[in-house]
């Protein structure tokens, strides 16, 4: 189990320089785009403008702040904010992004399609829930939360990031928490 907390991260450009992302965290440690197997990252999205192509990649979009319009491959505009479902896509697709006025907050992830496989669900946390893992999941707390992996219980802030190899427990401090758990699993 491994934590990675919103204040220790670093932002870098986007590869079409049309914004910003901060990495979460990339399998194998420290890979890049060229040799990663999975990554997740937060992206602010505050002007219009094209996603970049991600060839032989597969993403899942999440919002989880603000609000986006998005034409995939030149088609109608599909709808995407904090009450929406993730989005699943092959990262080759020409996709188009209009933005809101309070722009979006995006949670990312992009798996090597020959190699992973992901899907994520966007939750709201009132009573205490399990999960199991298959292989590899994410936590993404949107607020707080506390997670619980075997016999150990972490509190995860608004941003933090927790990775599972194992089955986990989550329970909101206050009434509720949203969340996104992510879960990652080998191509077959």
């Amino acid at each position: 189990m491994q934590i990675f907390r919103n204040a220790d991260r670093v932002a870098t450009p986007w590869r079409n320089g049309g914004g910003m992302t901060v990495e979460i965290v990339a399998r194998p440690d420290g890979a890049g785009f060229d040799d990663m197997d999975w990554r997740a990252s937060l992206a602010r999205v505050d002007q219009d403008g094209p996603f970049s192509a991600f060839p032989g990649i597969d993403r899942v979009l999440t919002v989880v702040e603000g609000g986006l319009s998005l034409s995939l491959d030149g088609g109608p505009a599909v709808n995407v904010d904090a009450e929406t479902s993730p989005l699943s896509f092959a990262g080759e697709t020409a996709i188009e992004a209009k933005t809101t006025p309070e722009g979006a907050s995006v949670l990312n992830v992009f798996v090597r399609r020959d190699r992973w496989r992901a899907n994520a669900e966007r939750l709201t946390v009132s009573a205490p829930r399990s999960f199991p893992v298959d292989s590899q999941a994410l936590v993404y707390a949107i607020d707080a939360v506390t997670v619980r992996v075997d016999e150990t219980a972490e509190a995860l802030e608004a941003g933090d990031v927790l990775e599972a190899p194992a089955a986990l427990r989550l329970s909101a401090p206050g009434a509720s928490a949203r969340v996104v758990v992510i879960r990652l699993s080998p191509a077959v």
